[in-house]
C-alpha cells in the first residue's frame, strides 16, 4: 500500500512540475512570437499601396483597412478580460482608421500591438491561469488563453490581408511567423 501511495505521490508531483514548466515556457516564449507577428503584420500593412487601403476583395467583408481597424478594435476587447479596464490606452486608437493616412494606420496598429506587449509584461505568470469570463457561451478561458486568442485573431485577418495583396498583384513579404 505505501509503494503505491507513493507512486501516485510521485505521479501527482510530475503533473504539476509538468504544468508548470508549460505555464512558464509560454510566459518565456510569447513576447518573441508576439513581436514576430507584429513585425509581419506591419510588413503586410506596409505592402498595400495607400491607394489600395480602400480595396474590398468582395461584397459584404471588410476593407484592407477595416482589417487593420478590427485588429486593434480586437486588441482594446480582448485585453479587458486581462486587467479588467474596458477603457484603456490605446481604446482611442482603434477609432477613426478611416480618416487616417496609411503612415497613421500603421503607426495605430504598431501602438496597439506594444500595448498587448505592455499588457503581456504587467500580467504576472502565476495569473496566467486565473479563469475569465469570456463572452463565447460555453468556452472556457483563462489570462493566457486571451493572449493565445490574440495571436490566433492577428494571424486569421493578415491571411485576409495577405490574399488581398494578392489580388492586388502583390506579392506579401516573406513569411517570418515561426
Amino acid at each position: 500500500m505505501k509503494f503505491f501511495s507513493m507512486i501516485a505521490c510521485l505521479f501527482f508531483i510530475t503533473m504539476i512540475n509538468v504544468q508548470a514548466q508549460e505555464a512558464s515556457a509560454f510566459h518565456q516564449s510569447f513576447a518573441e512570437k508576439w513581436e514576430r507577428s507584429k513585425a509581419y503584420t506591419l510588413a503586410v500593412a506596409e505592402a498595400m499601396p495607400e491607394s489600395d487601403y480602400d480595396f474590398r476583395a468582395a461584397e459584404g467583408i471588410m476593407t484592407f483597412r477595416e482589417e487593420l481597424q478590427h485588429m486593434a478594435m480586437n486588441f482594446v476587447f480582448l485585453q479587458a478580460y486581462v486587467t479588467g479596464e474596458k477603457e484603456c490606452a490605446i481604446s482611442h486608437v482603434s477609432e477613426g482608421f478611416d480618416h487616417m493616412s496609411k503612415a497613421e494606420v500603421i503607426e495605430a496598429l504598431n501602438t496597439s500591438f506594444d500595448f498587448v506587449t505592455t499588457v503581456w509584461e504587467n500580467t504576472p505568470e502565476s495569473a496566467m491561469s486565473d479563469k475569465v469570463d469570456f463572452f463565447a457561451e460555453g468556452v472556457n478561458m483563462n489570462k493566457e488563453g486571451i493572449f493565445h486568442l490574440m495571436r490566433n485573431h492577428v494571424t486569421h485577418h493578415r491571411g485576409r490581408l495577405t490574399l488581398m495583396l494578392r489580388l492586388k498583384g502583390i506579392k506579401p513579404p516573406r513569411y517570418v511567423g515561426w
